[in-house]
């Protein structure tokens, strides 16, 4: 990457191999799969990607076919792979069902992700990157946990804004105050913080999401609790406020998530927002870049899969003009 060139999304974490359930509803009885690209910073920076962002992905996969398979996937998507380490251990699989109502179930079996080290990071990349995003999943091991913390401390120094999306599994955790105590550092780091409900409601001990997004963060960080299909909740410099999500058919809402924080953060960038004037983000123009997250969101709850789920620009756009605003 020359020195000039600016990233404007770049995402540290997992990249792994979903093995999505056909027709069962539940891992133990599933029996036929259809492998995907996976893994929720991955998922992010396809998602901005395809909104029209520069994007950048580091993480390490292993050095076998489905490393390959993720390798290409995310060029093909125009996302910049000069930070994807090809490494000894096996690629990470995730096994997926969708239970009723579209809500996913996985299983994971992890490798290569993992094994991602600080000295494997580019330095070059996360300092000329205007939005650093990471999650929790890579902080479970070692060495991705100071893979990650130390890419956040790059970014910080470089004066990138710094992105986080739980993403929380507890399932991958030893417990889930372990999950907790673990994580709650890089909320009080983060420029823009998005959580879900559950997470909202887990990292503040509280059960009112209005309660629990004053608590979120710090006071000048965009904060958003995203709700399904409610839309979500935002507080930024003193004040809060609701988006509504278009309707549609859920089909599957896995890489939801991932669609809506790829859109934010691209379409921040879209705005022509980033460190040196974030401060100068309205309330009417932080309601409208919410609404295109939403819809980006929406959008993939109605294909199967992740990454193969995340929408285009013109698509959101389509599905704008169809929703009046509230």
């Amino acid at each position: 990457m020359a020195a000039a060139d600016t990233i404007d999304v770049t995402t540290v974490g997992e990249a792994l191999i979903d093995f999505v359930a056909v027709t069962a509803t539940d891992l133990s009885g599933a029996t036929d799969f259809v492998r995907a690209a996976g893994g929720a910073p991955a998922n992010a920076a396809v998602a901005a990607a395809r909104l029209g962002a520069a994007a950048a992905f580091v993480g390490a996969v292993g050095d076998d076919p489905f490393g390959a398979y993720l390798a290409d996937t995310l060029s093909a998507n125009g996302v910049d792979t000069s930070a994807l380490r090809r490494l000894p251990d096996r690629t990470t699989l995730a096994f997926v069902a969708r239970n009723l109502g579209g809500i996913p179930d996985f299983v994971f079996y992890r490798g290569a992700d993992a094994a991602l080290r600080p000295e494997d990071l580019s330095e070059d990349l996360l300092a000329h990157s205007a939005f650093v995003h990471v999650g929790s999943t890579a902080l479970t091991r070692e060495p991705s946990r100071s893979a990650t913390l130390a890419a956040v401390e790059a970014a910080r120094r470089a004066g990138a804004l710094v992105s986080v999306d739980p993403n929380l599994r507890p399932s991958s955790w030893p417990s889930l105050d372990a999950a907790l105590h673990e994580v709650a550092p890089l909320l009080q780091v983060a420029n823009v913080l998005k959580v879900n409900e559950e997470e909202a409601r887990l990292f503040t001990a509280v059960a009112s999401l209005t309660d629990a997004l004053g608590a979120l963060g710090r006071d000048d960080s965009l904060v958003v609790i995203t709700c399904g299909s409610d839309g979500c909740l935002w507080r930024w410099q003193g004040q809060t406020g609701a988006v509504g999500a278009p309707k549609v058919a859920v089909v599957d809402t896995t890489g939801a998530g991932d669609a809506f924080v790829g859109a934010l953060l691209a379409e921040l960038r879209f705005c022509g927002f980033s460190s040196s004037n974030l401060g100068d983000l309205s309330p009417s123009q932080l309601t409208d870049v919410l609404r295109f997250a939403c819809a980006a969101g929406s959008i993939s709850c109605t294909r199967t899969g992740a990454m193969t789920s995340l929408p285009t620009r013109r698509e959101v756009e389509q599905l704008l003009a169809l929703s009046p605003e509230p």
